[in-house]
């Protein structure tokens, strides 16, 4: 069969690097893309089985379809093993051994040489970091290899008649570990409670073991019941009235998701935006690693297609929270504002904190959220990632007319005098971002600045994880 030709590799090249244009012009340059004869490539993807029941699966099917391919998928000889076949006329284009044992089975592919592509829902271990750097040279936190496709919130789940109001961390911690044992000792009506939790492969079960057993020094009782798949933990949770469980936010209403309580009296309950906005207590990124460019060109058009903004209309269809930039309106934020107010330190917060609702009333806030190193001012992989999507979003022909204003935030650490000025550097760093990934069509006078110091904090500053929270720039949008 021939090979694709140069200008193939031209046009493909122009899409992957798409600038500002890249999420409208990327279904047309795949299509543009394929060649009249193709050369069939076959790879293996590896790993989690939050991202490969579903997610992938439908991220290949519509990348396929993008790109002129009829998509064939066949069952494998288990439940977490399928082949997906991309047929181009009577030719093989390519056919992809997807397998999902967990988050855990990405890296040891990757390792082995197996998996091209590894899933995972949850971030890469330091072990994990060094073994594939000893034996590929591959820095796997670059942004080259490290690629965040989706977010996503874990959520305890109860029986639909169980009255549960809201839960700790801490609470929940010890119901899993057994030490809470019966529904009477959360005032509820009795009865021994019944513990699900994911297995040990799973990421679903890393991400809530490392947020919510490990801080509390806990293990997961050997009692627990342990799934292989989130759908039939789900149903066990549904159909048993005692039980207690979790699920990425994905699952949530198999049965009733319960709010998180924290520890400073804040209640956070488990829904897209504020998962979108990265303040859930349960919330995570969702991967996609490679040991840097993929070298087979189906490969790497599929990972270019599943790091765009393109695909995440196909990320929201599934179920999963996508990275587009969503409106929530000022009202929204009425109660978080009247808890802001109840907390400020003194009269000079409680003054500032008045200054920023008059700024930023009448305008709705966007999810884009961009977070900082303590002390710092860089933006990480992620914001810029988020910076471009937001210089997009701002350069679309129905948002021309729109302003924005960018507030900076600082956690307690050092007090408000000594944050001001470093919640308003942040707030210049996201500014410089943005109209540096818009080009000289975005006026900055679109955007404004503002720092409110310590003010106005989304989780609490008792702990490392509510500060990081606290580091941030929102965006507000004008109506």
């Amino acid at each position: 069969m021939r090979q694709p030709t140069n200008t193939f590799r031209s046009i493909f090249s122009r899409c992957a690097r798409g600038g500002r244009h890249a999420a409208v012009m990327l279904f047309a340059c795949l299509a543009a893309a394929t060649p009249s004869a193709v050369a069939k490539e076959k790879f293996e993807i590896h790993g989690s089985n939050t991202i490969g029941a579903k997610l992938m699966p439908a991220l290949i099917e519509a990348f396929g379809v993008a790109a002129g391919y009829k998509i064939v998928r066949e069952p494998g000889t288990s439940t977490e093993v399928e082949t997906i076949r991309g047929l181009f006329g009577v030719d093989e284009a390519f056919e992809i051994r997807l397998e999902r044992f967990g988050s855990s089975t990405s890296f040891k592919g990757l390792l082995s040489g197996a998996a091209v592509l590894g899933m995972s829902s949850r971030p890469i271990k330091d072990k994990e970091v060094v073994a594939l750097k000893e034996a590929d040279g591959v820095a796997m936190r670059e942004p080259g290899a490290e690629h965040i496709i989706a977010l996503d919130g874990l959520t305890v789940i109860v029986h639909k008649s169980n009255p549960l109001p809201a839960i700790s961390l801490e609470t929940a911690a010890r119901i899993f570990a057994g030490d809470i044992k019966d529904w009477s000792e959360l005032g509820l009506p009795a009865g021994p409670i019944a513990i699900h939790a994911r297995d040990n492969n799973s990421g679903t079960w890393d991400t809530f073991k490392s947020l919510v057993l490990k801080p509390a020094g806990l293990s997961l009782t050997k009692s627990a019941i342990r799934y292989a798949s989130n759908e039939k933990l789900g149903k066990a949770v549904a159909s048993d009235p005692k039980s207690i469980g979790f699920v990425p936010l994905a699952f949530k209403d198999v049965a009733k998701p319960v709010p998180i309580a924290l520890e400073c009296g804040m209640v956070v309950r488990p829904d897209r935006f504020v998962v979108k906005a990265e303040e859930y207590p349960l919330g995570r990124r969702l991967y996609i690693y490679t040991k840097g460019a993929p070298k087979l060109r189906e490969a790497s058009r599929l990972l270019t297609f599943a790091t765009s903004d393109a695909a995440q209309a196909v990320v929201g269809k599934v179920g999963f929270v996508n990275q587009e930039v969503e409106y929530q309106d000022f009202v929204a934020f009425s109660n978080h504002i009247m808890g802001a107010m109840q907390a400020v330190a003194g009269k000079t917060e409680l003054a500032a904190l008045k200054r920023m609702i008059r700024r930023i009333e009448g305008y709705r806030r966007l999810s884009t959220t961009f977070r900082f190193e303590p002390g710092g001012v860089l933006l990480d992989a992620k914001s810029i990632a988020d910076a471009g999507r937001l210089a997009r979003w701002l350069m679309k022909p129905e948002n021309r007319k729109i302003k924005i204003r960018l507030i900076g935030f600082a956690d307690s650490v050092g007090g408000y005098e000594a944050n001001l000025g470093l919640s308003l550097e942040r707030a210049k760093a996201v500014r410089r971002a943005v109209l540096i990934l818009a080009g000289p069509g975005l006026k900055s006078e679109r955007i404004r600045l503002h720092g409110f110091s310590t003010v106005a904090p989304i989780a609490c500053n008792s702990t490392a994880s509510g500060r990081a929270a606290n580091r941030r720039v929102e965006v507000w949008a004008s109506q």
